[in-house]
């Protein structure tokens, strides 16, 4: 067999001509499987067009398909034609190029398409949202109800719905909406309600009551929470009922939550890299696994609840249930100035390069936390600690416990700073 210039082909013996027809099969029919969800919608509808039906057609199948097509193809090129399959791809390379650009322009005019009838539903959503709440307001005297009367609980009902079906830019304007009228307060709409998962990145929640309201995996990046109460005591009967919320894989960053009230709430592995924490009540919340890398937390309090006394001498047991829980929190480069950490549990808490200028950490277990680099930090406040069994301190070192035997005890390692003749304090930059 000769080409066009009068070579002589070489073609490869007949099992490793079967065994690049196996290969080049299966390489198209990976390829279709994994562009075929990208290119599903237009090719159904050119089926369609032509009247061919493409209901039933899944990944698999079209893998399967695709592969016999090629496999077919390079088989009677290979075996009949007898022709090197380069000649194939000669063939088939302009087409493809042609095919694979209209396929690409199809899918973007569809993905353009679909995000803009989406764009459509969000709006007509968002108006009808704000219709009836006109209604309920105007003509039902929603902003004198209460909970348990009848438009209350149809206004939390559609506000829930509406907020866990829109987007957060259209949230936006669903939480300004309830702001301006007044209807995070009294009545609360959004206190109670489920919201979890819920698109509120930059929602303006400021003052809001938001007791007892499931916010597990909301998004409130850059939210406005200033004031906001996400706890709060309900009288239930003669006993006081803690109503808190749950904040837990949350991510607030950069959310402004000065003066926020969330004592004793959940807040497991939230995210609040960058948040603006002035103020905020934090008193027995559970932090743990938290990231507060470069939060602002001056004068924030992260203390143990204020209803459990004294816990001068209180066991560990009871200080981690009652006490704020920042176990493997990150605080690296947080603003702790002022901020009350007394009896908090800070195991295993990364402290990096935070500002613990006059932060309160009286009876606070530091037990491994990582207190590298930190700023305006004094001996009077370490020494005010429970426990820094384990502490890695600002120097380096870190202190004896059972997984480092040989290292210093608190004592010791105050005692060679000491005998170095070292400040007492360390003020650093905010």
């Amino acid at each position: 067999m000769e080409n066009d210039k009068g070579t002589a082909h070489k073609l490869p013996s007949p099992r490793a001509r079967i065994g690049y027809v196996l290969i080049v099969a299966l390489f198209f029919a990976m390829l279709a499987a994994l562009v075929w969800p990208t290119i599903q919608n237009p090719v159904e509808k050119t089926l369609e067009t032509l009247g061919l039906g493409a209901d039933d057609l899944s990944r698999f199948w079209v893998a399967i398909c695709v592969a016999f097509t090629s496999g077919a193809i390079c088989f009677l090129v290979y075996f009949v034609a007898k022709r090197p399959l380069w000649d194939l791809l000669d063939l088939l390379i302009v087409p493809l190029a042609l095919a694979t650009l209209g396929l690409w322009f199809s899918v973007q005019q569809d993905t353009r398409q679909q995000l803009l009838e989406e764009q459509r539903a969000q709006n007509a959503a968002l108006q009808a949202y704000l219709d009836q709440m006109s209604h309920l307001m105007l003509e039902k005297g929603l902003p004198a109800s209460e909970e348990g009367d009848t438009v209350f609980t149809l206004a939390r009902a559609r506000t829930t719905t509406a907020i866990t079906q829109l987007d957060g830019e259209h949230n936006q304007a669903v939480t300004r909406f309830l702001y301006d009228s007044k209807l995070l307060r009294k009545p609360a709409l959004l206190a109670k309600a489920d919201l979890e998962g819920a698109k509120l990145s930059n929602a303006v929640l400021q003052e809001a009551n938001l007791a007892d309201t499931q916010l597990k995996r909301a998004d409130l990046t850059e939210a406005v929470l200033i004031r906001s109460d996400f706890s709060a005591k309900e009288k239930d009967g003669e006993d006081i009922k803690h109503l808190t919320a749950d904040l837990t894989r949350a991510d607030l960053s950069k959310a402004t939550l000065l003066e926020a009230k969330l004592a004793e709430c959940t807040l497991d592995k939230v995210t609040l890299t960058k948040a603006t924490l002035q103020g905020a009540d934090l008193s027995s919340a559970s932090l743990q696994d938290a990231n507060l890398s470069y939060a602002a937390l001056q004068d924030a309090d992260l203390s143990s609840a204020e209803s459990t006394g004294n816990l001068q001498d209180a066991p560990l047991r009871f200080l981690k249930e009652e006490a704020t829980n920042l176990t493997d929190a990150n605080l690296s480069h947080a603003a702790l100035q002022e901020a009350d950490l007394s009896s908090a549990v800070l195991q295993n808490v990364n402290l990096t390069g935070a500002d613990l200028t006059d932060a309160n950490l009286t009876d606070a277990y530091l037990s491994d936390a990582n207190l590298t680099d930190a700023r305006g930090w004094t001996m009077e406040q370490l020494t005010a600690a429970r426990s820094l069994e384990g502490a890695t301190m600002p120097d380096g070192q870190t202190l004896k416990s059972d997984k480092m035997p040989h290292g210093p005890t608190f004592e010791e390692w105050l005692k060679d700073k000491e005998c170095r003749g070292e400040n007492r304090e360390n003020r650093g930059s905010s």
